[in-house]
């Protein structure tokens, strides 16, 4: 049995398929906890930001997604081509979430906090765009790959583990390694750079890995 049957309605999916579809929130959790844990500290810590500025640096994504999220869904829903309506925004997504959340923890020297409350809100912002891009049809890709019910089960239920294993990467290991590291400034960089690593090779693993079906 192909995928390209799966997308048909086939009963089964085969179990790589079904791991690579679950293994994007492996990633995407850890973008989810590692902002709410992280960021309001580093900016008014180590970055001199104002509290009130770097509050509204964690609600602006929030407010944008209302905007990104319909609008995403409505150009997937009538995207074309040979890869399919979803996994075109799937792969940008990835791209632009993993850059985004490395760069928001390795911020330029400028001199003044106003800059760079404005580069890490941009940063956050672009980083938020990413997810929308990828969560948006990777949601719609479940309903896609398979019309049973219990195989969607299944997806949902692997994807809900991977969830779970990153919620404690974010909330356990993260921290660990931000300490270890000695908490500086350079340490949040390291950070960052590894949290974009992890999502990015959690979402090109979901985005090849379930390439074959390409509705």
């Amino acid at each position: 049995m192909t995928d390209t049957t799966i997308a048909a309605g086939a009963a089964s999916i085969r179990v790589p398929t079904r791991l690579a579809y679950g293994f994007a929130t492996l990633g995407t959790g850890s973008f989810l906890v590692v902002p709410q844990l992280f960021l309001l500290f580093f900016m008014t810590e180590h970055l001199n930001i104002p509290a009130v500025w770097a509050s509204f640096t964690l609600l602006l994504p929030k407010m944008w997604e209302f905007l990104t999220d319909p609008y995403i869904g409505l150009r997937s829903d009538r995207s074309r081509g040979p890869w399919g309506r979803r996994h075109p925004f799937m792969l940008a997504g990835a791209i632009l979430l993993s850059l985004g959340i490395a760069l928001v923890f390795n911020v330029p020297q400028f001199e003044n906090p106003q800059p760079r409350w404005l580069y890490v809100t941009a940063m956050f912002v672009l980083a938020t765009t990413g997810y929308a891009l990828f969560s948006v049809p990777y949601t719609a890709l479940l309903g896609e790959m398979t019309a049973d019910r219990h195989e969607r089960t299944r997806l949902v239920a692997l994807r809900m583990g991977f969830l779970g294993a990153s919620l404690l990467i974010a909330a356990i290991g993260w921290p660990e390694v931000l300490k270890a590291l000695g908490g500086t400034t350079a340490a949040y960089g390291v950070v960052g750079w590894s949290v974009g690593a992890l999502c990015l090779a959690a979402m090109l693993v979901t985005v090849f890995g379930t390439r074959r079906i390409a509705l």
